[in-house]
């Protein structure tokens, strides 16, 4: 499984391309503040003209200027001829941009051979981000690559020792789970609040959870603090573990409080967001008559989630909702529909493998939609057993 350990590092090598996206016009826009001349500067011939004379943060712009089509037309082949020129003239950010670039792109093992030697360079020049982006591929592997603990820890701990938030995240969840070292919980707090403290999303998450788990009378209020940061920074599953926190609590937390309507649009906002333990949650809070879903494709969401995880009603449902080819893309056939309505509904009879077409399957009986309105206080009275914190189920470390 790609290595994932939070939902902010779902896909590390484009983060990291961004990273160095910004950092390119950071590099140039410095040269700016420094130039004597910042009307002249700005003009894209001064910049050719910059870059020309081998002024390699120029030459940095220009990768961007072609690659991203501002102001001219977009020119793959001229931007990646600037780029290769900036990386080749020693330029750190520009290696590093390559390196990720050809990492990104890869379909071949002398492209990964490549993109390794373009962050080895840019990581001697001090590039945290080619450092990070090493002990991502160290960890991993790849292509004609061998997954190495020992150069993936140098690498992210370079990276970590320059401050690098992506790298103090990943290396406590190294230590967190024993990934090719022994298990240092202690350890793994420390690089997660150094994380935190950089407020990197999934580390702030990370010690909503630790918090949570002490045995202590302000741990919830302590997590609360905690998944409400990593809420606000876009961490969907800290969305999720808010509202279930606050479920927990019959909507209070020392002088905080959360309505019933609130903590639901949370757990929407989340599954939203693509949080499969919020459509989880909220499938979970259906079968009990406790919301109702507003659409059929709201449904279906919670219910693929829900039967991932082995809900044999959810597994059902789904089934069911296959076997009629509703709410599904018009391009499956009735077929195929039926495929997909044997697969889950075996599932949900306990059966590993698809059914035969020819074999009776069990009958489907629509669930009645909760009617009425739900009354406060009701929803937290089934809070404890009905829904769970991201990190109750199976962890998406893992």
């Amino acid at each position: 499984m790609p290595f994932r350990p939070s939902r902010s590092l779902d896909n590390p090598i484009k983060k990291t391309l961004q990273v160095v996206r910004i950092l390119s016009a950071l590099v140039f826009f410095c040269v700016l503040c420094l130039s004597t001349s910042n009307a002249v500067a700005e003009d894209l011939e001064e910049v050719r003209r910059m870059a020309e004379h081998g002024s390699h943060p120029f030459q940095l712009r220009l990768w961007e200027v072609y690659s991203r089509g501002e102001g001219v037309a977009r020119d793959e082949q001229q931007a990646m001829r600037w780029l290769t020129r900036a990386a080749e003239g020693g330029y750190g950010p520009a290696q590093n941009v390559l390196g990720v670039y050809t990492l990104e792109h890869a379909r071949y093992r002398s492209d990964i051979e490549r993109a390794r030697h373009w962050l080895e360079k840019a990581a001697a020049n001090r590039q945290a981000e080619a450092q990070y982006g090493l002990g991502l591929l160290y960890l991993e592997g790849a292509q004609g690559l061998r997954a190495d603990i020992n150069n993936a820890l140098h690498w992210l701990q370079m990276a970590a020792d320059a401050g690098y938030g992506d790298a103090l995240y990943v290396l406590g969840w190294i230590y967190e789970k024993g990934r090719g070292v022994e298990v240092d919980r202690e350890r793994a707090f420390e690089l997660f609040s150094a994380a935190a403290r950089k407020n990197h999303p999934g580390a702030t998450h990370q010690m909503g959870r630790i918090a949570l788990e002490q045995d202590a009378p302000d741990a919830a209020a302590q997590a609360l603090a905690w998944f409400q940061r990593a809420a606000d920074s876009g961490e969907a599953d800290a969305l999720n573990d808010l509202a279930v926190l606050f479920l927990r609590h019959q909507g209070r937390i020392g002088e905080q409080s959360a309505s019933r309507d609130l903590i639901l649009s949370w757990l929407r906002q989340a599954a939203k967001a693509d949080s499969d333990v919020a459509s989880y949650n909220l499938w979970r809070l259906y079968v009990r008559g406790m919301i109702t879903p507003s659409s059929e494709k709201e449904l279906v969401q919670w219910l693929h989630t829900a039967a991932r995880q082995g809900e044999s009603g959810a597994q059902r449902q789904l089934g069911c909702l296959w076997r009629e080819c509703a709410v599904f893309p018009q391009h499956v056939s009735d077929y195929g529909c039926r495929r997909m309505a044997d697969y889950w509904l075996a599932l949900a009879e306990g059966e590993k493998t698809l059914q035969s077409l020819a074999e009776p399957q069990p009958e489907c009986t629509t669930p009645t939609a909760p009617g009425g309105e739900v009354e406060e206080g009701e929803l937290e009275q089934v809070a404890e057993d009905s829904v769970v914190f991201s990190f109750s189920m199976k962890s998406s470390f893992e």
